[in-house]
């Protein structure tokens, strides 16, 4: 699952997530750190909270697989 906001510029930051924290992206929110800001290591600058209204299936990229 990826997470994401748009940053001012209009650019998508990503961050991939297991399927298995859904619940708290929804609740509690994904943490992202903006870049040059002095923020320690995995510290967060900002958390987006997910909304399920923005849901998107998006479809594997040729040559990708599901199996591990």
């Amino acid at each position: 699952m990826l997470a994401q906001f748009v940053d001012i510029h209009g650019m998508a930051k990503p961050k991939s997530l297991q399927l298995a924290h859904l619940s708290s992206v929804l609740t509690d929110g994904a943490g992202f750190a903006a870049w040059g800001v002095g923020i320690k290591p995995h510290g967060t600058d900002f958390l987006a909270v997910g909304d399920l209204r923005t849901v998107s299936v998006v479809p594997l990229q040729a040559g990708c697989s599901t199996a591990g």
